[in-house]
């Protein structure tokens, strides 16, 4: 497998400018996340990590009809911020006349303050025509298990199909997020269309990630923004600001970027990020300002 890190120089991932002047701190009271003394504590900027492996972690109970899965997220290490939540989505390609989503959007709230922040899932970017949800397992439903006090935490569930069709035409796609009390998310997307259909087939496989590595920018274009100062990042000749449109038509200052591995391992270290054997993955920094310092 190919090794590949996306440095700052090499990739221009993270050309991180600074213009229109300097303040020492910026406080992201759009996200509404607490006081600056707090941020000026504990500035954490890499997001959780996912530790899955479809072929070591999921298991099959035919006779109940079940998907069973375990993921360990772990923030030790990457700022050591307690895990606020965590979530397992599963979706499908469509079939004709099915609901199809784009954007599988998870909305959070802040841990001092009552102002949601939206954490953005490009569902095109796993299939281009959108997906169908299949099913979604809260971290309540989740059984956690503390491996390093709530930084590091085991989760196992299940996918229940007593009641769902299997469509052997479809593919399937397992999503796991994980975010830290400071807004950071992770979410990593699995390819587990043959461990579903083993549930009519009762055959199972390994799917091949062909496709070349990329990385791509999901915030707004652009180099200037209102106010005293201005962060801009350049990729591949595009300047881009922290800055995405949230479902409210809202902007919500965060760095977000999304990663297809292929099959490589591309690693990202100003952000402590890394993916491999997954079909997608991206993540979110909130508090993104201090990229800049």
């Amino acid at each position: 497998m190919a090794k590949i890190r996306f440095e700052a120089e090499a990739f221009a991932l993270i050309v991180l400018l600074l213009v229109l002047g300097a303040l020492p701190h910026i406080v992201d009271a759009e996200a509404g996340l607490g006081a600056e003394s707090e941020i000026r504590g504990h500035i954490d900027l890499s997001p959780p990590s996912i530790v899955f492996s479809p072929e070591e972690n999921i298991t099959i109970d035919a006779d109940g009809g079940r998907i069973c899965f375990a993921y360990v997220v772990s923030d030790v290490g990457r700022g050591g911020s307690e895990i606020l939540d965590t979530r397992v989505f599963l979706y499908r390609t469509p079939r004709g006349g099915d609901p199809v989503q784009y954007w599988g959007n998870v909305s959070e709230v802040g841990p001092t303050a009552d102002k949601t922040y939206e954490i953005p899932i490009n569902l095109t970017a796993i299939h281009s025509k959108g997906l169908v949800k299949v099913k979604e397992i809260t971290m309540e439903d989740l059984v956690a298990t503390s491996i390093n006090d709530c930084m590091e935490v085991e989760y196992s569930g299940f996918f229940d199909f007593t009641t769902t069709p299997v469509y052997n035409q479809c593919s399937y796609y397992m999503i796991i997020i994980a975010v830290d009390k400071l807004g950071n998310a992770f979410w990593g997307v699995y390819d587990v269309t043959s461990y579903v259909q083993s549930l009519t087939t009762n055959k199972t496989g390994t799917m091949k990630v062909t496709a070349q590595p990329s990385v791509h920018p999901r915030n707004v274009h652009g180099k200037v923004w209102r106010g005293l100062l201005s962060h801009y990042y350049i990729l591949n000749g595009k300047t881009y600001l922290p800055y995405i449109r949230t479902d409210s038509d809202e902007y919500q200052k965060c760095f977000v970027m999304e990663i297809l591995p292929g099959n490589s391992s591309v690693s990202i270290p100003t952000v402590n990020v890394s993916a491999e054997n997954m079909v997608y993955a991206g993540f979110m920094v909130l508090r993104c300002d201090y990229l800049w310092q």
